[in-house]
This record gives structure tokens, sequence and C-alpha cells, in this order.
């Protein structure tokens, strides 16, 4: 009796080869995807508006606004961060040191300030 390389021996092998990559795999993605939800929660926490507010809806608009903006950081890394990659059917190459949340979300404020700031100026000439 032959087997396909590399169980050689007995199916007894076949079998304990395949359930371990079978567990390793399986391991492997629920670890990845627990870390992205981690990783989420932890972005989510760095876009949230601070506020002592008790209105739930009041609080509910800030934590959207705060996963809206995450999803535009995701977006941007996707869409216009990330790099092609040289082989067909290959996933694009993200590289998230490119642009951090923090510094976008930094850079948004100061864009807010600048534009409330120039708003004010000419509300005030008028």
């Amino acid at each position: 009796m032959s087997f396909p390389f590399p169980y050689k021996h007995s199916p007894s092998n076949f079998c304990r080869h395949y359930e371990i990559r079978t567990v390793k795999f399986l391991v492997k993605e629920t670890y990845r995807q627990r870390f992205g939800i981690e990783t989420t929660y932890r972005q989510l926490r760095q876009a949230r508006i601070r506020t002592c507010t008790k209105d739930p809806l009041l609080r509910f608009l800030y934590i959207a606004i705060a996963l809206i903006l995450r999803n535009v950081w995701v977006w941007l890394h996707w869409a216009v961060l990330s790099q092609r990659s040289s082989v067909a059917g290959q996933a694009r190459q993200l590289c998230l040191s490119r642009l951090r949340l923090r510094t976008l979300l930094a850079w948004m404020v100061i864009a807010l300030d600048d534009h409330l700031r120039t708003r004010a100026k000419v509300a005030s000439v008028e």
C-alpha cells in the first residue's frame, strides 16, 4: 500500500499530521481575529470624544463618530497607502506605520481648528 508524500507509513500518520495542521491553523486564525478586535477597541478609545454627559444618544453619537474615523483610517490604508503586490492574486501589503491613527486624528484637529478660526475671522469682519 502506498501513501502520498509525506505520509509514508500508515493512515494514522496522515490523520495525526492533518489534525495538527488544522489545529495550528484554527489557533492562528482565532488569535488573529481576537487581536483585531482588541486593536479596534484600543483605537476606538483613541478616537473617542471625551464627555461627562449622561445622555445615551449623545454618547452613542460620539462612539459612532469614533468608529467612522477609525474606518476612514482603515480605508485610507487600504485604498491609498497600501502597496500593490507584484504577484498576481496576492493581497495588498499594508504598511500601518506610514500613517498612525493618532497622527491622522491630530491632523484633523489642526485642520478643524484652522477652519474654525478662519470662519470666526470672516464673521467678525462682516
